[in-house]
């Protein structure tokens, strides 16, 4: 079929985040009707964001590269620097022993995965999935921010939960075997990443409130914006700098903090629910169950331990 003269073309360019679409084609869509790329990585910066080697920080070379990433353990541990599960800050080899062992072995399997995208990032789906094109590329599909139908979510992040176990975990999961799978699979496979599926309600509780506190925290480090007007000055932006550079990153930032926002209530939702779960009822004994803190233990303890720590 011939396109008559003057008719735009449009062009289908494939299941991409807005954050990939703007980061490769300087252009989202605006309307909610793309992924929306969000990260759990509060707390370092991921050398690979998964668009392809143009936007890669890894070297090639095989020694620069491990050096790289053998640097990164310092901020990685401030991962486990909450020691959730324990009554007691993890200290060192002699007073907390099984405790140490496991922390550093959870920190070189960190390093393994420090710059995975597929560990620390969930693309969501879109908010607006029955949206569609607008007559020209002129005029916005929208004037309106777009938003979750949190009745009909349909959200998958088994990945995120599975970084938020290991980060989790203690010596007494796995049947009190911990210590034996995490130094096993750094043994057996030396390419690829851990999976730390449920063990228990109690990990799970404490990987969920793990997730709450890293989306939370992005959104702290963001400011803590109060999304109802993040959209309201979006949709004034789209009245006066439709298609800007200004109106796309705001948009890709705007689906970015929606998405955290959305992911901290769920993971604290779930972790309320296993919260229950564990006490009976009795949610205010859940700190004698599954101690989580609200401030991270000493970072000199941590420090010290990612000293003693290589990245296998």
């Amino acid at each position: 079929k011939g396109i008559p003269a003057n008719h735009e073309v449009y062009d289908y360019y494939g299941k991409y985040s807005d954050s990939h679409l703007f980061a490769r084609y300087g252009f989202q869509n605006g309307d909610g009707s793309g992924y929306t790329q969000i990260s759990l990585a509060s707390l370092h910066r991921l050398l690979d964001v998964g668009l392809n080697n143009e936007f890669s920080y890894i070297p090639r070379e095989e020694e620069t590269r491990r050096d790289m990433i053998s640097n990164q353990k310092f901020v990685l541990s401030r991962y486990l620097q909450f020691d959730e599960g324990y009554s007691y800050c993890i200290e060192d080899s002699i007073k907390t022993p099984k405790a140490w062992i496991l922390k550093k072995l959870k920190l070189q399997h960190l390093l393994r995965i420090a710059n995975s995208p597929d560990r620390w990032m969930l693309n969501m789906k879109p908010r607006q999935p029955e949206s569609l094109p607008a007559p020209s590329s002129d005029v916005p599909i929208t004037a309106k921010a777009p938003t979750y139908d949190t009745e009909n979510l349909d959200f998958h992040g088994a990945n995120l939960m599975q970084l938020c176990r290991l980060i989790a975990l203690t010596w007494e999961d796995y049947d009190g075997e911990a210590i034996s799978v995490l130094r096993q699979a750094l043994e057996d496979n030396h390419d690829e990443a851990i999976v730390v599926d449920k063990q228990n309600d109690g990990l799970e509780y404490r990987a969920l409130m793990c997730m709450h506190r890293l989306s939370a925290l992005t959104l702290h480090r963001s400011g803590n914006p109060d999304m109802t007007e993040e959209g309201k000055y979006l949709e004034r932006l789209t009245g006066r700098a439709f298609a800007s550079p200004r109106w796309n990153a705001k948009h890709v930032r705007f689906g970015e903090l929606q998405g955290l926002e959305l992911l901290s209530e769920l993971a604290q939702s779930g972790g309320h629910e296993y919260g229950l779960k564990l006490t009976d009822g009795n949610i205010s004994n859940i700190p004698y169950v599954q101690p989580i803190r609200n401030y991270p233990c000493d970072w000199n303890l941590t420090e010290k331990l990612a000293n003693e720590t290589d990245y296998i």
